[in-house]
């Protein structure tokens, strides 16, 4: 498989799109937007979202991008309580 770059990946097909995140992406996190399932992967030192419309159970939108302050909406899901509890045993 060769390794495309985040722009060249915006150029490709729906299609071709699919197969380089189905074949090679890191599924990293998933968060839910107005009817919509938004999974981010990485790939190849970029990042990939995939917007699934939860309706009409199809793929609306696959967009790529290599800023990482565009991540910024999923650090915001995630969870951190829990580890902020945790007893390190040392006093």
């Amino acid at each position: 498989m060769s390794l495309v770059t985040c722009k060249e990946f915006n150029k490709l097909s729906h299609d071709e799109q699919t197969w380089y995140i189905w074949n090679g992406a890191i599924h990293l996190h998933i968060r839910e937007v107005y009817g919509y399932r938004v999974n981010l992967f990485y790939f190849n030192e970029f990042y990939i979202e995939l917007w699934y419309s939860i309706n009409e159970n199809s793929i609306k939108k696959i967009k790529s991008f290599d800023n990482s302050a565009l991540l910024a909406p999923y650090l915001e899901t995630i969870k951190i309580d829990s580890l902020l509890n945790i007893d390190s045993g040392f006093e």
